[in-house]
């Protein structure tokens, strides 16, 4: 439930931000079967009736981690076989890996159904107001984000969120909030209303310009090919949304730089989207109350000793603060960065329907090993 405190407090800004990054994670989290290593397997059977080109690159990437960055890193290194005068070869590739991706996740998306509003709305409700609770974080990052709460308890509150992903589960779900109204609060005698916000797709939709690739020239291996304006727009994200011209980037980037909390949930943190941390570092940086919530998801993590969970502290931590681009007081800013291990917020079983396309494709990759 919302808060419901009558405090009497200075009156603040107009609104307050909270922007929630949101990954592949909450898709998974919802049924779909769209990790890397979901997909790849399927797509190595697909390639099989393919040309050459196409099977070749379905065997020269490899398929052992699920994380959409690590394959993306993959396409940086795998321009090492590649000259100037076969680069029409690699964005071949490419661009058929998209395209049976894309079909891949429409029919994942089409086995869904969203008829049961009142647990999507409870579940989205919960986790928009509780993300920081002492069951996901510890109590000590909970209070601190609790404190932000009450120091804001006379302004409204905005839900923003910036979605990673290419399908339009999310958009769907968020539609549980009638009016976008989240929640309404008592403020002495004022009512105050917490709304969604924006929600954008950087990377766009699965039917509208999906974007897929690295994040800078830099992680091209191929150092001929680093400097070919037509690569660097083929597959450099940020290249790619300025050309584009949809102003993704600069929508996200404005959301981020007016937030007081940012939460990042079912992504890792991918060099191949360091942009992305890197312009919540300066956030940070520029504004010592903002407060960040990261949820990493880790199969091997387990809380056996006090030193598990500060080697994942740390290695989080290393991680982001390793895509700084100024001179920032590192340790100050991890009293506002705030980790939940394997806590799943956004879970909800969406997936109602049979996967037909899913059998039959692994009934084919049965017959061929």
């Amino acid at each position: 439930k919302c808060q419901q405190k009558e405090t009497y407090v200075t009156k603040g800004p107009d609104t307050v931000n909270i922007t929630f990054l949101i990954g592949n994670g909450f898709d998974v989290g919802v049924g779909m079967n769209s990790r890397f290593s979901d997909f790849f397997p399927i797509y190595r059977a697909l390639s099989i009736d393919k040309p050459e080109t196409f099977q070749k690159f379905a065997m020269d990437i490899n398929a052992n981690e699920e994380k959409w960055s690590y394959f993306e890193k993959q396409l940086g290194e795998y321009t090492i076989n590649f000259s100037k005068e076969t680069t029409n070869v690699l964005i071949e590739q490419i661009k058929d890996f998209e395209q049976a991706f894309i079909e891949y996740i429409t029919n994942q998306e089409e086995l869904l159904s969203y008829d049961d509003i009142e647990t999507i709305s409870k579940v989205f409700l919960n986790a928009l107001l509780n993300y920081y609770r002492h069951n996901n974080l510890p109590v000590e990052s909970s209070e601190a984000i609790e404190r932000m709460y009450e120091q804001t308890v006379s302004t409204q509150h905005i839900y923003n969120f910036i979605v990673f992903n290419y399908t339009y589960i999310f958009d769907n779900c968020i539609k549980c909030f009638d009016k976008k109204i989240v929640c309404k609060r008592k403020f002495g005698r004022d009512e105050i209303t917490d709304k969604i916000g924006k929600i954008v797709h950087v990377h766009g939709y699965k039917d509208f310009y999906p974007i897929m690739g690295l994040n800078d020239e830099g992680q091209i291996a191929n150092k001929e090919l680093a400097k070919d304006k037509k690569i660097q727009r083929f597959l450099i994200k940020p290249q790619i949304n300025k050309a584009l011209r949809m102003k993704y980037d600069n929508e996200s980037l404005d959301l981020i730089k007016k937030s007081s909390i940012i939460c990042v949930y079912g992504m890792s943190l991918g060099e191949t989207d360091k942009k992305w941390w890197a312009a919540i570092l300066d956030r940070l940086n520029s504004n010592g109350a903002c407060q960040l919530v990261i949820f990493d998801y880790d199969d091997n993590y387990r809380p056996t000793s006090p030193y598990d969970w500060l080697d994942k502290e740390d290695s989080i931590m290393d991680k982001l603060f390793s895509y700084s681009t100024g001179n920032y007081n590192f340790e100050e800013m991890r009293t506002r960065i705030h980790i939940a291990v394997n806590k799943t917020i956004f879970k909800v079983d969406l997936m109602k329907k049979h996967n037909d396309m899913m059998d039959s494709v692994l009934a084919k990759l049965a017959t061929t090993m």
